[in-house]
């Protein structure tokens, strides 16, 4: 049997900064290897990726700017982050929910490789609002929830 170690980490930085770019910078290599082995140069170019990010969520736009100048500003990085069109990852999620007058009941199994789990808790108010939430390609957050309990199974509470 093989044996697999995940180790979590946890940051807090409220605004995109050092504690980010050590995170890029540790995640990238493997990230990049990913992006390239499932065709990712070949998807949207740079122009269409951060035209969509402004036409969909513009509120994240200037974040967005930020975090490309902390990775570099490549042309793959800048893609990548914009998280447009990105190279098929994840089989999918399988959910069930229970409710009675009193409570709600949630089991959730989240069918990500153990190697995909970036395994990093993230406290930002990048867009001037706490949220904390594990994070998916170094930024988007999944199982997360911004100041006023607004809780997502599924990126950005950022703007909630």
């Amino acid at each position: 049997m093989t044996q697999m170690t995940l180790t979590f980490d946890a940051i807090s930085e409220d605004t995109p900064g050092p504690k980010w770019a050590a995170r890029w910078q540790r995640s990238w290599p493997a990230y990049e290897a990913w992006y390239m082995a499932r065709g990712g140069d070949t998807g949207p170019t740079r122009l269409q990726c951060e035209s969509a990010l402004e036409r969909y969520m513009p509120e994240l736009v200037p974040v967005y700017r930020r975090l490309v100048d902390l990775a570099g500003g490549s042309d793959r990085a800048a893609r990548f982050l914009s998280t447009w069109c990105t190279p098929p990852y994840l089989g999918g999620c399988s959910l069930a929910a229970v409710a009675d007058q009193n409570e709600v009941r949630l089991v959730r199994n989240y069918d990500l490789s153990p190697e995909l789990n970036e395994g990093l808790l993230l406290r930002t108010e990048w867009t001037g609002r706490p949220v904390m939430g594990m994070v998916e390609f170094l930024w988007g957050l999944s199982d997360c929830m911004n100041d006023s309990g607004l809780r997502a199974n599924r990126w950005y509470v950022q703007t909630a």
